[in-house]
């Protein structure tokens, strides 16, 4: 409105009224053009924090991103490691469960060897027994026929003598053959 003014003084030809009027219409002016640069200054800074204020807020949500993903990440490192201990743990329960059971088969090998032996050395036993009781009786009974081919001493006696080896023998057959079973 003062720009109005100052051109109806000029257009008058009141130049002394016009340069009052365009002084005033300038001061009025800058008055609001330092106005608008305050408002526009103070919006700046206002825009200027908003920004510092959202790269501190995107900065903390990096951070707590990478605590995050750090937490998971050595969750998943603990998990992996659990999961190995469980299967080298297993693996190696399965190792000693088969050697142990190669252990029990060998002893009870070594067991049946043992057995075996212990019987062949009765066998053994059981035979020179009998090899030497039979032997005996064996020697009476042809010692008690050839007193009965001969005829010197009374025939039911060298009989019943050698009825009784006869006997006895197999009474010691039978016991060691029980003894052997």
């Amino acid at each position: 409105m003062l720009g109005l003014i100052a051109y109806s003084y000029k257009a008058e030809h009141k130049y002394e009224a016009y340069g009052t009027a365009l002084e005033q219409f300038i001061q009025a002016a800058d008055s609001v053009n330092r106005i608008n640069s305050s408002l526009q200054l103070a919006e700046i800074q206002t825009k200027y924090n908003v920004q510092q204020k959202e790269l501190q807020i995107a900065a903390q949500q990096f951070s707590l991103l990478k605590r995050k993903y750090l937490l998971y990440g050595s969750s998943i490192l603990v998990l992996i490691g659990i999961i190995a201990g469980y299967i080298g743990f297993t693996n190696y329960r399965a190792k000693q469960k088969l050697l142990l059971e190669i252990a029990v088969d060998k002893e009870k090998k070594e067991k049946e060897i043992a057995v075996r032996t212990a019987q062949e050395k009765e066998r053994v036993r059981i035979a020179a027994d009998l090899h030497d009781n039979i032997g005996v009786q064996a020697s009476a009974i042809l010692y008690g026929t050839e007193l009965l081919q001969t005829g010197t001493e009374k025939n039911s006696e060298i009989v019943d003598t050698l009825h009784d080896t006869a006997k006895e023998m197999l009474v010691n057959l039978k016991g060691n053959l029980m003894g052997y079973e």
